[in-house]
Parts: structure tokens; C-alpha cells; sequence
């Protein structure tokens, strides 16, 4: 099963969005849920990662 970092790019070049915030994004779920097989994720993983980048925005 393919990992989301080895699909992330090819993602963006078939749907041509802009990739920055696409990133940010992206690597951000990566570092805090793991590189998971992509049908692997779900809700929660979206939710901690948003969690956790708060509360970590919050300690500076």
C-alpha cells in the first residue's frame, strides 16, 4: 500500500492546485500522525493534527 508522501505529489500535479498550502498541510499530518497508507487515515488523525499544531502554536 502507498504511503501519503509517496502519493502527495502526484496528487497535486493531476488535480493542479497550488501546492504550498497543500503542503503545509500535508507534512503537518505526516508529522504528527505518521506516513500511514493512505486508506489508513481518518477523522482522528485529522483532528489531533490539528490539536497538537495548536496547542504547539499556543507554547511558543
Amino acid at each position: 500500500m502507498l504511503v501519503l508522501s509517496e502519493v502527495f505529489d502526484e496528487f497535486l500535479d493531476l488535480k493542479e492546485i497550488n501546492p504550498k498550502p497543500s503542503e503545509q498541510s500535508v507534512w503537518r499530518l505526516i508529522e504528527v500522525a505518521g506516513d500511514l497508507p493512505v486508506d489508513q487515515y481518518t477523522r482522528i488523525h485529522g483532528s489531533n493534527t490539528s490539536v497538537k499544531w495548536l496547542n504547539r502554536l499556543i507554547k511558543v
